[in-house]
């Protein structure tokens, strides 16, 4: 049985934001839960200790490495990705540079190769089923 990845994504900015960052790893097949500050964001985690990683946007008061940082030291297992500027130090597992969806799952589908290769082959076995159709 293939799980999907769960991501929380926690963005600051506008909610148009969150919502293109959440479709994009929608579409990617992932599972999505949502936060529009960092403080809700811990709280998400606290309700949802088992999603698999983090999606946070670099900021210029760094608030999103510090979230990273508490992610890290309060929940080691969650993967944790950072798109935008590089941060300081090591926050991230993963760092995408700008906000290129396809970048950006390719980043977040490399931290699971295993889910991402049963993925693959389960929309080969939906593409010969549609073609013998």
């Amino acid at each position: 049985m293939l799980v999907r990845p769960c991501f929380l994504v926690v963005d600051r900015e506008f909610m148009g934001s969150i919502s293109t960052r959440k479709l994009v790893l929608e579409t990617g097949k992932l599972n999505v839960i949502t936060a529009y500050s960092y403080p809700e964001g811990m709280a998400t985690l606290e309700a949802f200790p088992n999603v698999h990683g983090v999606v946070v946007s670099s900021d210029r008061n760094r608030e999103a490495e510090g979230f990273l940082h508490a992610v890290r030291a309060r929940y080691p297992a969650i993967k944790r990705v950072m798109t935008g500027e590089l941060p300081a130090g090591d926050v991230a597992d993963v760092h995408v540079e700008s906000f290129a969806p396809d970048k950006l799952l390719q980043a977040i589908w490399g931290l699971f190769p295993q889910e991402a290769a049963e993925l693959q082959r389960k929309e080969a076995d939906l593409a010969k089923e549609l073609d013998q159709a």
